[in-house]
């Protein structure tokens, strides 16, 4: 066959084979399953109902089973009442955030999983609370509630159980129902407490009178989505454990539901009146007694704030401590009602007979000695008689050890400078008030202790509300809080007044320079001093990369430049919660510090050729990657971190896994920092879902 001829036959060849393979890979993908949801829209809605801006905690579960089981979603705009029918009718196939009850059963069939728990109230007209402080006052009042809900249902129970004779109004939609207890037409709504976001506080919950769980409601004529639903929602809960607490986080923890008080505990705070809260007067940042003689710190900031959010106008009374079994011994005994920091362990606080709060702040610990000295079987200790979790930790970690005591944390330090003592544990901010000799070496320990509010058994309603403070508050609150009493505990001296009279300080330069020079030197001492405490007040203490608080001050700082280069990464490693659970905290700590370490090999690759990359820890395992990059050095980047992970093996880990999720702005110029954050998390739970798809292809 002549030359050319030959070329273009196997030219064609190799196109129709290019092009074979393409279709049949294709093929190989199926179509999504075309499944019609129920979407609940006002009665005589006004509108293109399918421009709704869809958010919240039911549409992203749904949108997350979607993925998990390939459907794609055709909307249906009704109102409720009219969707339940049309999904007996089987004219819809499935719903989401539907109550169980037998008569539902029987015309259609609902998950084995619930989507979340629902709480169920009284809600009155903001400034009327005071009126229902008990069940009785609501006997015989006018109470509006949506038309065949399980709310509805739970209402005439609860009347009739309780004999309230209350008149029972059935709307519609939910906006009929507002409107009406705008005009008076009803005293009171019943509904659940997510509610409360839609009508920004116009209503207030006084009184619970039910709990319910809300599932995936399925057409009986489709069995199939049935079965499907099912196991999506059981690989969601497998492969994504966190997935319904970072829900929560975002959707949950900080509206309505979180700050509710019952009547019942609002009954409580009114009769037990001043709330007694012990502490140890030493702790600080965390608590200690100010030069006025008042307590102060990150925990009284916490208890301000979390009275003010549940609007509970009750005298509080902070009484210090110097010995932690007398205040616990006091807890134990009802002379005080809760007690701060405590550190003890569930089991201990079982065998106390006392309640935890849920952890406020983990602290990472450290061990303080001199530069150039190992640590060895006679080590000798130092402890601060007022500083109790030094020496918990001492006898937890390093058993045997013999301990000595001193009055104050700079009788230790001298202790410790001078040989009188070998070592010391002690916390970050402990470094940062009270380190200034560079001959002392800080190693950092594996472990973190944990603080937290203890509070006495027959307080119950005093332990749920405290309990709620630290989520409400939030990591980044507790942070600043922890930087400010840091810095407010530095005792001022020379270099204060040399920052506050400045003018004074060149008129005693002119005398003697040397004595400026000395005082320059201690401002920038102390300068250097403050930095630390706030990197440490930014930092994560596992990993030593910058945490949630560093990060969202980055993403801040990034939404004033809007940078044209400006990309995010967002990471979470696979099988964190297999390792824990398997092979323990350690194998689980292993892949998280690997992790953070493969970020930081990037930053160190990148210094020379980009303007910006960092990583930082922003969860359990959530890690994100900010930079500014062109799309070749981010796949220059991508590639680098591939094969860290392909060369990795760990101590107690075979091999590493990551999913990824990229966006950047030159594929999205309009969008936000925080829209290109979330489009990546998006995708990063996508990387996710193919990731366990093919694990379990594999078996």
């Amino acid at each position: 066959m002549p030359a050319f001829p030959l070329r273009l036959f196997v030219l064609l060849a190799l196109v129709l084979n290019v092009s074979f393979i393409v279709d049949l890979s294709h093929a190989a993908e199926p179509a999504p399953k075309i499944v019609r949801i129920g979407y609940a829209i006002p009665k005589n809605y006004k509108g293109n109902p399918a421009r709704i801006h869809k958010s919240g905690y039911t549409y992203e579960y749904m949108r997350m089973l979607a993925s998990f089981n390939n459907w794609r979603y055709v909307y249906v705009y009704r109102t409720w009442s009219e969707l339940l029918g049309d999904l007996a009718a089987g004219r819809i196939d499935i719903m989401d955030n539907v109550s169980y009850t037998p008569e539902r059963a029987k015309l259609y069939d609902f998950s084995v999983f619930p989507l979340r728990s629902l709480a169920y109230y009284l809600f009155v007209p903001n400034g009327q609370e005071d009126r229902y402080q008990r069940m009785e006052d609501f006997r015989g009042k006018r109470i509006g509630v949506g038309k065949d809900t399980t709310v509805a249902s739970q209402l005439r129970q609860w009347n009739k159980e309780h004999g309230l004779n209350l008149k029972i109004v059935e709307y519609s939609d939910y906006e009929s129902r507002i409107v009406a207890l705008r005009r008076g037409e009803v005293d009171a709504l019943a509904d659940f407490t997510a509610r409360l976001d839609t009508v920004k506080g116009n209503v207030i919950p006084v009184l619970r009178f039910g709990t319910d769980n809300s599932y995936v409601a399925v057409s009986k004529k489709r069995p199939d989505l049935l079965k499907e639903t099912n196991e999506g929602l059981s690989m969601i809960s497998t492969y994504i454990p966190d997935f319904k607490a970072h829900l929560k986080e975002k959707y949950i923890l900080k509206n309505s539901e979180s700050i509710v008080l019952t009547t019942e505990q609002k009954a409580w705070f009114k009769r037990h009146g001043t709330i007694r809260i012990g502490y140890i007067d030493t702790m600080v940042p965390f608590i200690s007694t100010g030069p006025d003689g008042q307590a102060r710190g990150m925990f009284k900031d916490l208890i301000n704030y979390g009275f003010r959010k549940f609007n509970l106008n009750v005298p509080v009374t902070y009484i210090p401590y110097q010995d932690m079994q007398q205040l616990i011994k006091d807890l134990q005994e009802h002379k005080l009602d809760a007690a701060i920091p405590i550190y003890d362990t569930p089991w201990e606080a079982e065998n106390k007979h006392i309640l935890l709060t849920p952890n406020v702040v983990r602290m990472k610990m450290y061990v303080l000695s001199r530069n150039g000295e190992p640590l060895n079987q006679d080590t000798l200790f130092a402890v601060v008689k007022s500083l109790p979790p030094q020496e918990k930790y001492i006898r937890q970690f390093f058993p045997g050890h013999k301990i000595k005591y001193f009055e104050s944390p700079e009788a230790l330090i001298e202790a410790v400078e001078n040989g009188d003592a070998g070592a010391a544990v002690v916390d970050p901010y402990f470094i940062s008030l009270y380190i200034q000799n560079n001959d002392l070496q800080v190693t950092s320990l594996e472990d973190s202790e944990d603080l937290t509010i203890a509070v006495n058994p027959d307080n119950h309603p005093l332990f749920l509300t405290m309990s709620r403070m630290g989520e409400l508050w939030g990591d980044s609150n507790i942070a600043d809080s922890l930087l400010k009493h840091t810095d407010e505990a530095f005792t001022p001296g020379f270099a204060y007044y040399v920052q506050h009279n400045y003018g004074k300080v060149i008129v005693i330069a002119i005398i003697g320079t040397g004595v400026l020079t000395a005082l320059v030197g201690t401002i920038i001492f102390r300068n250097r001093q403050k930095e630390a405490a706030e990197r440490m007040a930014s930092i994560d203490f596992l990993t030593g990369l910058p945490n949630r608080r560093a990060y969202e001050e980055k993403l801040l700082e990034e939404e004033h430049v809007h940078s044209e280069q400006f990309a995010v990464a967002v990471f979470d490693i696979n099988g964190l919660k297999k390792a824990n659970d398997t092979l323990g905290h350690a194998a689980g700590d292993e892949l998280i510090k690997t992790m953070a370490k493969f970020l930081m090999n990037l930053k160190d690759e990148s210094k020379e050729k980009l303007p910006f990359f960092q990583g930082y820890r922003v969860g359990g395992d959530e890690f994100v990657a900010l930079m500014q990059v062109d799309d070749r050095q981010r796949l220059l980047l991508h590639q680098s971190l591939l094969d860290q992970m392909n060369n990795w093996k760990g101590a107690f880990n075979p091999r590493i896994s990551v999913s990824v999720g990229v966006s950047s702005r030159s594929e999205f110029p309009d969008s936000s920092s925080n829209e290109l954050v979330r489009i990546a998390d998006n995708r990063m739970y996508q990387d996710k879902l193919n990731y366990y798809r093919s694990a379990e292809e594999k078996k």
